[in-house]
């Protein structure tokens, strides 16, 4: 018997009844659901602003952008010479973002990297991970060398964001 044709009898199947009881529940549920999700922590985002992405470059300059991300978490600022596997932190820390917006000074290499390619990237840290990047600007402060490093491990539900600019004078 088809639960939804006319049915004299009114009486329909203990089938079709569950299906009439449950229907509504899992739509509530769904919706219980999908409020969740958006009153869940915000959504992250990244996104560099300046220096514009085949932008010129001095010695030095601010890289400033928009942020938002989660409650907890660090945006760092990394700068290398395009084809490099060394990244070096930039601004002595991690990003202050006021209003959702950011910036962060700069160095782009050396005087001989005049002319080179620069990759600049924002990326989200773990408070851990970042400890261990202010440990590494503690120890250049304190020896007057910052060596390069590899890409610290980032968090994942946020996205890294990369320009490439070319360094002048």
């Amino acid at each position: 018997m088809n639960c939804w044709s006319h049915n004299t009898t009114k009486r329909r199947p203990l089938s079709c009844l569950a299906i009439l009881l449950l229907v509504p529940t899992l739509l509530s549920q769904a919706k219980l659901v999908s409020q969740a999700q958006q009153h869940s922590e915000p959504q992250c985002s990244v996104e560099i602003l300046s220096p514009r992405p085949g932008g010129q470059v001095a010695e030095s300059s601010l890289v400033k952008g928009k942020a938002n991300i989660p409650s907890g978490k660090d945006l760092w600022v990394f700068v290398h010479v395009k084809g490099l596997a060394l990244w070096w932190p930039q601004g002595a820390g991690p990003a202050s973002i006021e209003d959702g917006k950011w910036e962060v000074l700069a160095y782009w290499g050396a005087p001989q990297d005049s002319g080179r390619d620069f990759d600049v990237l924002a990326a989200v840290l773990e408070p851990a991970v970042s400890n261990r990047l202010l440990d590494w600007v503690k120890k250049g402060d304190e020896t007057g060398t910052y060596p390069g490093m590899r890409f610290p491990a980032v968090v994942h539900s946020c996205p890294i964001t990369r320009i490439t600019v070319t360094k002048v004078h």
